[in-house]
């Protein structure tokens, strides 16, 4: 297993962070060389920074069961690049409304591509088609001026 080390790095880590981990699907990723010996099964959840009584949890393997009352899950999909995580969004609700995803392509408008959108928890952007994304800000405005 290689995992990789460095004497002049650099990122916006503070005290509170302790460094970086690859779980993408790239075969240099943690998680690829794991291997067979996780299934190619994780589950993690993260508390708050601010957080000072309760610690953030990595399981793998058979360990990384998400499970319990109101918990649910989505199912990835396998695309190319393997690097990232893909998912099916065919919607998004916003209190009782829901916005069905609308693709940026005129043809494909009203059909929900598998994989159509990628998940990353260390990025702080969302990407979204103009037409959803107006839809979905609307949304917002309605739910908070209400």
């Amino acid at each position: 297993m290689a995992i990789s080390c460095g004497h002049d790095n650099g990122g916006s880590f503070n005290v509170k962070g302790s460094g970086l981990v690859s779980l993408g699907g790239g075969r240099l990723s943690l998680l690829s060389q794991m291997g067979n010996s996780i299934a190619g099964k994780f589950s993690h959840c993260f508390v708050p920074f601010t957080e000072t009584t309760s610690t953030s949890k990595m399981s793998f393997g058979s360990d990384a069961q998400v499970c319990g009352p109101g918990v649910m899950s989505t199912p990835l999909v396998k695309k190319e690049p393997d690097t990232f995580y893909h998912l099916t969004l065919e919607s998004i609700s916003i209190g009782n409304e829901r916005l069905a995803y609308k693709s940026s392509s005129f043809e494909d408008h009203h059909v929900v591509q598998e994989g159509n959108i990628i998940i990353d928890s260390g990025t702080t952007l969302t990407l979204l088609p103009r037409e959803f994304y107006a839809d979905l800000e609307a949304a917002l405005v309605k739910a908070f001026n209400a």
